[in-house]
């Protein structure tokens, strides 16, 4: 057999709850959820891995997942697997025990799966779904592997599984299916967690300052920038949104990038011509991005990691989205945010017009409480 992989053998359901290193037949475990097994037997310290490897936007999404593991087995120790590079987003969460970086290669693979035989999990939860995750569950040696059902080979790798669709409303809510699988149960409270201490709130605060944006003028911060072209809305629209939103409340403008992306920042301040009501920050940490966008009044983008950011610090979001957009639309739990895609699937981003985005601005920049964190409405809106 592969050498880190728990076989599998035809055999009659288990009656005991599993154990590390334990084989574990071929749908044992499929018709009783863990939760159940766990309950009945004792097992109150289970090793639980989740698998989330990219995209910080996703990782983010992911935090409520976490938090309903954590409800499920407050005493489990909670591990997170994240290709290396991705773990700001976990640190500090207070629902995670440790986050384990992976780095790419099939060196670092096998040490992983070294690791994982010394100490192997009792339960993976994969909410990645991708080739690559599904040999991080094979290494992980756990006899529960919880996992998409995506109708392809590597299906036959979980022994719970829940129902993968593409288009499929808010990630945060669509991804609880899968502990859902095992018998977690799903809630409803979608807040992303994201950790911003006291340096970082002072840092941002000593940049506001610097920067000459303190006094009661209102702070929008645009994140203007993608690193998938398909996600960017053009920076002349942009620039033309920043002159409006200049003109109209007197605000200041914080155009926020992360590593590589100054250049797309910069072109937008360019063509807004604002001079000293345009300040470009970035080069920092997602925490303290996300400790501006919980001191403005409103923060206006593409979809990406930034809009995650903004909606875990509690700002009004306006998302400038294209067809990947889901068609759902979250519950109404959370932010007050505006999505204005375009009413054909078929279009992009691109389509999107500057009067809708503009209206959706207007709005959430006329409301009362549009400087504080107030939770509102979350709207979808076509054009």
């Amino acid at each position: 057999g592969v050498p880190g992989v728990v076989p599998f053998r035809r055999a009659r359901p288990m009656a005991r709850a599993p154990v590390p290193g334990r084989r574990v037949p071929k749908g044992a475990l499929r018709s009783v959820p863990y939760v159940a097994v766990v309950n009945r037997d004792g097992l109150r310290h289970p090793r639980i891995l989740v698998i989330r490897l990219r995209r910080l936007g996703d990782i983010l999404l992911s935090t409520p997942v976490l938090r309903c593991v954590r409800a499920a087995f407050p005493d489990a120790l909670l591990h997170v697997l994240v290709t290396r590079g991705f773990e700001e987003p976990l640190r500090g969460n207070p629902h995670v025990d440790a986050v384990v970086p992976l780095a790419r290669g099939l060196r670092a693979w096998r040490r992983f799966r070294g690791a994982c035989r010394v100490r192997p999990y009792d339960v993976v939860i994969d909410l990645q779904g991708s080739p690559r995750s599904a040999w991080c569950v094979l290494a992980s040696g756990a006899p529960v592997r919880a996992g998409w059902r995506k109708r392809r080979p590597r299906d036959v790798l979980y022994t719970h599984r829940a129902a993968y669709r593409g288009d499929d409303g808010y990630p945060a809510q669509a991804f609880q299916r899968v502990p859902a699988a095992l018998g977690i149960p799903p809630s409803f409270d979608l807040r992303l967690d994201l950790a911003v201490s006291p340096e970082d709130r002072n840092a941002v605060a000593a940049c506001r300052t610097l920067a000459g944006f303190g006094g009661a003028r209102p702070l929008v911060a645009p994140s203007v920038v993608a690193r998938d072209p398909s996600k960017r809305w053009p920076a002349a629209n942009y620039a033309e949104i920043a002159r409006r939103i200049v003109a109209r409340f007197g605000a200041r403008i914080a155009l926020t990038y992360g590593p590589g992306e100054r250049g797309q920042a910069r072109e937008v301040a360019d063509r807004a011509g604002l001079g000293e009501a345009v300040h470009l920050f970035g080069d920092t940490t997602l925490a303290r991005i996300a400790a501006l966008y919980g001191s403005c009044a409103l923060w206006v983008g593409n979809d990406g990691a930034p809009k995650h950011a903004a909606t875990a610090a509690g700002c009004s979001v306006v998302m400038v989205a294209g067809s990947h957009c889901p068609r759902k639309p979250p519950l109404p739990d959370l932010a007050a945010e505006e999505w204005v895609r375009p009413a054909a699937r078929s279009r992009g981003v691109a389509d999107v017009e500057i009067a809708p985005v503009w209206d959706a601005v207007v709005r959430a920049l006329d409301r009362p409480d549009a400087p504080g964190k107030a939770p509102g409405r979350r709207i979808v809106r076509k054009v």
